[in-house]
């Protein structure tokens, strides 16, 4: 989808979502990257805004991303990764990665304060829409999904403005 900037992006979102409109929707920001788009949608179908808040979780001399912490404390693996794969980490840098996993935390919980917080319940019997601006990945989708588990939503839409195919596929 082409669009000008993440305010265009989020009018053009909810030019196609416009049938939930005042249907009590929560517009849930994979990302903070994400929140001006949500925004935009949000205010054009009078929806809720919640944002994700999540940081990448990295091991010093390893390139690769090894998940996501939530701002509620869980720690979801990056899905690329094997049982395997996971496995030989938590072995050789347990106690790194456990140390970025509490920073992260730390973080996260001093963001928390600028949006306020936000009870799951509030999340039950409502629409929810999954929104990123460039998904270039499924590590944050992964995230909200393991976020969501344990809550009953009537329907769950995924939308983004440009989305990588795994992650497409992984939606």
């Amino acid at each position: 989808m082409y669009y000008l900037n993440r305010i265009d992006l989020g009018g053009r979102l909810s030019e196609n979502l416009s049938e939930l409109k005042g249907q009590e929707a929560v517009v849930l920001a994979l990302k903070e990257n994400s929140m001006t788009a949500c925004i935009a949608l949000a205010s054009r179908i009078n929806a809720w805004i919640y944002p994700l808040l999540t940081e990448r979780i990295t091991v010093p001399g390893d390139p690769r991303v090894m998940g996501l912490m939530n701002d509620g404390g869980q720690f979801v693996w990056n899905p690329e990764f094997s049982t395997y794969e996971r496995e030989g980490i938590e072995l050789e840098s347990r106690s790194v990665l456990e140390d970025a996993k509490r920073e992260a935390f730390s973080r996260l919980n001093r963001r928390v304060s600028t949006y306020g917080e936000f009870s799951k319940s509030g999340l039950d019997g409502r629409i929810l829409l999954m929104v990123g601006d460039i998904v270039k990945d499924r590590l944050e989708m992964a995230a909200a999904l393991d976020y969501l588990k344990s809550v009953r939503y009537a329907k769950l839409y995924a939308v983004g403005g440009n989305v990588d195919a795994a992650a497409a596929d992984y939606m």
